[in-house]
C-alpha cells in the first residue's frame, strides 16, 4: 500500500498540531496496469525445535496480500491514461493456533469445603476461620450448611474438576487444549486519482480493516470463547493545485470511524440469573 513513510519528531511544519507525527503516502495507479501478490506461511511443520523443549509446539501462520493499479479505461467510452487512475489492495493473516490451559482449580475436597490439606509454600497448614466467630473451623472443614448456594453454583459453572497431579495439588492441576485464535485480520484500500488539469490533481482514498479475535476467554475452559471484531474505516479527499511555480495549495479532508463489538459466552445478567446471586 505504501509509497512513502515519514516520521516527524521535532520542528514540525505549521500543518501539524503537535510533535511526533507518522505520515504515510499510499500508492496510486499509473499509466500501466501493475499488480502484485504474495503468500507467507510459517508453522511448526517447517520450524526447528527449541533447544529447551522435547517436542515442538504447534504453530501456524498464514498471510496473503495482493495489489493492482493502473489507468481507468472504458473501451470506446473513456481513456484515462495520463488522467484517471485506480489502485486497490487487500491483505489478511490468520493464526489458527492452540495451547494447553493449566489453571489452578480447587481440589475435589475443597469443592466440598474441606481445606484440611491446604498448606503454604513451607508446608504449614493454612487455617480457615469462621468469618462470623473468628474462630477456626474444626479440622479446617467448612460445614456443608455454611456453603453458599450461589458460590457453589459459580464454582460448578466455571471451575472444572482437577484432572492432573495429586489429589491435594492445587498448582496447574487442570490441563486441557484450547484455541488461541482462529480469527482473520484483514484490510482493504481503494484509491482513485484524477488529474483535472496539468496544475490540478485530485484523489479519494478509502481504507477498511477488520481485526477478528476468536479465542478462549481467560484460563478456565468453561468460560468458552469470545469474539471481538474491530471494524476501522477511514477516508480522505485531497486536492492539490499548483497556482504558480512558488505557490501550491493543498486541500485535504478526511474522517475516521470504528466499531468494536464483543461477543462472549457469558454476560453479567445471565450469570446472575443462573447462579441466583440476586
Amino acid at each position: 500500500y505504501l509509497q512513502e513513510s515519514r516520521i516527524d519528531s521535532v520542528n514540525n511544519s505549521a500543518e501539524f498540531a503537535h510533535a511526533g507525527n507518522f505520515n504515510m503516502t499510499t500508492k496510486s495507479g499509473t499509466n500501466e496496469l501493475h499488480g502484485a501478490a504474495e503468500y507467507i506461511y510459517q508453522g511448526s511443520a517447517v520450524s526447528a525445535r527449541s533447544f529447551f523443549v522435547a517436542k515442538k509446539a504447534f504453530s501456524l501462520y498464514h498471510a496473503y496480500a495482493g495489489t493492482i493499479g493502473g489507468p481507468i479505461v472504458i473501451p470506446h467510452l473513456y481513456d484515462g491514461r495520463n488522467r484517471t487512475f485506480f489502485f486497490l489492495g487487500y491483505n489478511a493473516d490468520t493464526t489458527p493456533n492452540s495451547t494447553i490451559l493449566a489453571p489452578n482449580v480447587p481440589t475435589v475436597a475443597m469443592r466440598a469445603g474441606n481445606f484440611s490439606a491446604l498448606t503454604n509454600t513451607n508446608g504449614s497448614l493454612l487455617t480457615i476461620k469462621d468469618p462470623i466467630t473468628g474462630q477456626p473451623f474444626p479440622g479446617n472443614v467448612i460445614p456443608t450448611a455454611r456453603l453458599n448456594p450461589s458460590a457453589l453454583a459459580l464454582q460448578n459453572m466455571f471451575y472444572p474438576v482437577p484432572n492432573t497431579g495429586s489429589a491435594n495439588s492445587i498448582a496447574a492441576n487442570y490441563r486441557g487444549p484450547a484455541k488461541t485464535n482462529d480469527g482473520i485480520d484483514s484490510s482493504f484500500i481503494g484509491r482513485f486519482d484524477h488529474q483535472i488539469s496539468p496544475n490540478n490533481r485530485f484523489y479519494v482514498r478509502y481504507y477498511h480493516s477488520i481485526s477478528n479475535f476468536h479465542r478462549i476467554d481467560g484460563q478456565l475452559p468453561a468460560m468458552g470463547y469470545f469474539r471481538r471484531i474491530r471494524f476501522n474505516d477511514s477516508w480522505t479527499v485531497a486536492d492539490t493545485h499548483t497556482i504558480s511555480p512558488s505557490v501550491i495549495n493543498e486541500f485535504r479532508f478526511g474522517g475516521y470511524g470504528k466499531r468494536w463489538p464483543i461477543n462472549s459466552n457469558y454476560l453479567g445478567k445471565s450469570v446472575i440469573d443462573q447462579t441466583g446471586l440476586v
